[in-house]
């Protein structure tokens, strides 16, 4: 009987595994009041995750906190602060496009946490830097003394920090081509993504030479199905003609055709990836187009079912057109944050809107300004209409004044008239 309920288990366990992992954080249990907190969303994402689909829940009500998540060089982080109260909370990502059991599914991710009623002595914000010029990074301390926060960024260092609201400010100088740092402020690590000013100097990133179009190949067929054929394409991005061949699997496709693998500037050559047999398991490979000591690659993911109703080529009912973008790295572009403006060239690109240039924040005091302005306009006007109203009224009621002192003499001049 025990040996029936431990099998039971390990099947159920091994039945709810591939979901579980499908998105996964590194958000522990509990955290302090107000605590910066800094984590990495890891899985198959395969849309970018919106700003707008993060919320932070205590019970089934919001939580308005502040935060920001964004997609460095392919990996998510998102920062928060942690709530004042001592509670539990709940974190939710709305509408994540990821493979569940291999297929492409939308889902809500859930994770709880809590926090504690002990207070940290400072937090820091944001949580996280792209930057391609000198930035700052903002460290609130609760204490009321003076204290000492060590620094690690190119160098170490302390900085001395007062009750309140600190500024600590960093430089790019130093910074060599694009790095990934992990910036540490006293008990807390940041990742930050530099470009250097050498790298920051270039409007854009060199893009591959070639290109897949579709960028993936995700498949369900039936179970027995054979001679399967997956169309696709090659684009060239660069002037001349690049000769190239093809790397995958032998035994499990054929490509055609095979002959006179050159491509020119600006063209597209079409080629048909076969299934050889029936396939009797999921398949999960990828094939190479390797030209000089470069290449491309396109995944190729075929799920296996026996339910016609699952059966789906997803790139099959798009236009090849829509899924042929670069992605924001590749265009070595940014994704700007709420609140920030591209002053650069904005994109479409995989991950969503690119900024190719640099993420300012908004200049709300030109906001400002153009409310004082408009709200002074409409004071002027007001006190223009009462004035006019006024001197019409007073006018109008001096000449009906007038009108009867003129027909009241009339009246007298006539009563002594014999």
């Amino acid at each position: 009987m025990g040996k029936s309920i431990l099998l039971l288990c390990i099947v159920f366990a091994l039945l709810i595994v591939p979901t579980v992992l499908a998105i996964s954080t590194d958000l522990k249990e509990s955290y302090n009041a107000e605590e910066t907190v800094v984590i990495q969303i890891s899985g198959n994402i395969l849309e970018n995750i919106e700003k707008t689909r993060v919320d932070f829940r205590r019970g089934h009500v919001s939580v308005p906190l502040e935060f920001d998540i964004k997609n460095i060089e392919g990996k998510y982080y998102l920062w928060f602060i942690a709530p004042k109260n001592e509670n539990n909370y709940s974190l939710i990502l709305e509408n994540v496009v990821t493979t569940v059991d291999g297929k492409v599914e939308e889902i809500d991710f859930i994770q709880n946490f809590s926090v504690s009623g002990n207070g940290v002595d400072y937090n820091i914000n944001p949580g996280f830097i792209v930057a391609k010029e000198d930035f700052s990074i903002s460290l609130f301390s609760f204490a009321d003394n003076d204290i000492e926060v060590p620094i690690s960024y190119l160098e170490e260092n302390t900085a001395l920090i007062n009750p309140g609201k600190n500024e600590l400010k960093f430089s790019i100088k130093n910074a060599v081509g694009k790095q990934l740092f992990d910036i540490k402020i006293g008990n807390y690590v940041i990742p930050a993504l530099i470009f250097g000013e050498e790298e920051s100097a270039k409007a854009k990133e060199n893009l591959p030479n070639l290109r897949f179009r579709p960028r993936l190949i995700q498949s369900t067929i039936l179970s027995g199905t054979k001679g399967e054929v997956y169309p696709f394409e090659i684009l060239s991005e660069q002037e001349g003609i690049i000769t190239f061949e093809f790397d995958y699997n032998e035994n499990i496709f054929l490509i055609s055709p095979l002959k006179n693998l050159e491509i020119r500037n600006g063209k597209i050559i079409e080629f048909n990836i076969t299934l050889k047999n029936p396939p009797r398991e999921d398949i999960r490979e990828i094939i190479y187009a390797r030209y000089g000591n470069k290449f491309i690659a396109l995944p190729v993911n075929i799920n296996i079912t026996k339910s016609e109703e699952s059966v789906v080529t997803p790139y099959l009912e798009s236009d090849f057109n829509e899924i042929s973008l670069y992605y924001c790295s590749e265009l070595k572009g940014l994704q700007c944050s709420a609140g920030e403006t591209c002053n650069g060239d904005l994109e479409q690109s995989l991950d969503g809107s690119c900024c190719v240039g640099v993420c300012e924040e908004e200049d709300s005091a030109f906001n400002w300004e153009t409310a004082v302005g408009w709200t002074l306009a409409i004071v002027v006007i007001v006190i223009i209409v009462f004035v006019f109203v006024k001197y019409r009224k007073t006018k109008f009621s001096g000449e009906k004044d007038f009108s009867n002192r003129v027909k009241s003499a009339e009246d007298k001049v006539k009563r002594k008239v014999p």
